[in-house]
């Protein structure tokens, strides 16, 4: 092949090339990925917050339960400044271990 040749195979080639990238960058911007009937049902987010609710959840208490066998109790922990007056009681979870313990028949196919 002479010098030519090759220069306008590697030409048309490039061309080729350059214009397939550009039609599918072309398609997947005219395109959609979502449904039409997906797009009919958005709405945009208003952008207000009740701050009332935010102080609220920041005075919730917070409880953490323990994972341990032995402590069944959970861990409470108040986000309030503390006052002169005590804490409440903790609250405590009983568990049914002779319950638990059984195991249940598995259902015949």
């Amino acid at each position: 092949m002479k010098k030519n040749d090759i220069l306008l195979l590697f030409g048309s080639l490039c061309f080729i090339v350059v214009a397939w990238i550009g039609f599918n960058i072309y398609h997947n911007i005219v395109t959609s990925t979502i449904p039409q009937f997906i797009v009919t049902q958005l709405k945009s987010i208003n952008g207000s917050f009740n701050t009332t609710i935010i102080n609220k959840l920041k005075t919730k208490e917070n409880v953490s339960p323990s994972f341990s066998q032995g402590n069944l109790t959970p861990t409470v922990t108040q986000t309030q400044p503390a006052s002169s007056t005590p804490p409440p009681p903790t609250p405590t979870i009983q568990i049914a271990t002779d319950s638990a313990k059984e195991a249940t028949g598995g259902g015949a196919l």
